[in-house]
């Protein structure tokens, strides 16, 4: 278990900006995971497909962790359907 941060996340097409608890040493894959919670079957319909991870204007490697990302507390991270 890795340390707890929160990060200020957006849906790409949602229209609200969340707070998420995610860890630093969870993938990629589980921030976008933990980001799509808010919107995803809320206002964004569902797919079945892998989300797309974007942190300081880059995509991400979903493999790598979060800290490993650069991913900071209280950064901007955006979520979008690849």
């Amino acid at each position: 278990m890795g340390n707890p941060m929160p990060v200020v996340t957006l849906f790409r097409g949602d229209a609200f900006y969340f707070v998420a608890l995610v860890e630093d040493t969870d993938s990629v894959a589980t921030v976008g995971q933990k980001c799509a919670e808010h919107a995803v079957a809320r206002r964004i319909p569902p797919r079945d497909v892998p989300f797309t991870v974007e942190y300081n204007g880059q995509v991400l490697d979903p493999d790598t962790s979060a800290v490993e990302a650069g991913i900071e507390p209280m950064g901007t991270v955006y979520v979008s359907y690849s």
